[in-house]
């Protein structure tokens, strides 16, 4: 889909939602526009869920008046448009446009070494839980 199109509409609010409190004052003095066409991605989708002309790479998401439902309709259209699988979390601890790209630029995704000794891990675990089982059976 174009990003336009994914950008817009928004979906409606969850029932009972409070409205977010956008910032209607002028964008921050040290305005800094996006550079990459990933900072430039998030940026437009911020500009389009906050309403305001412009978002620069240094702005908040939670000082331009992010809220906990709005972070994760954000969290929806990041994985839509940039195909990619986000821990919601990331949104947290990377709450500008610059951090946020920076980190997304770096995620290629877990080392090949991390995923072995992810499923080794879960193995492991597996095996423990069966041989729980079968001495409660027993």
């Amino acid at each position: 889909k174009p990003l336009a199109e994914l950008l817009s509409p928004l979906s409606p609010p969850p029932a009972g939602a409070r409205p977010a409190k956008l910032r209607l004052s002028a964008p921050s003095q040290n305005y800094m526009p996006p550079q990459t066409d990933l900072e430039r991605t998030i940026a437009d989708l911020w500009r389009t869920m906050f309403g305001v002309e412009r978002v620069g790479v240094e702005e908040n998401f939670f000082e331009l008046g992010g809220h906990s439902s709005l972070l994760v309709q954000m969290h929806a259209r990041l994985r839509e448009i940039l195909k990619i699988d986000l821990p919601i979390v990331s949104l947290f601890e990377h709450p500008t446009v610059r951090s946020l790209a920076r980190h997304l630029a770096r995620a290629d995704g877990p080392a090949p070494e991390a995923g072995r000794d992810l499923q080794d891990r879960a193995q492991r675990q597996k095996k423990a839980l069966a041989q729980m089982k079968n001495r409660q059976n027993k």
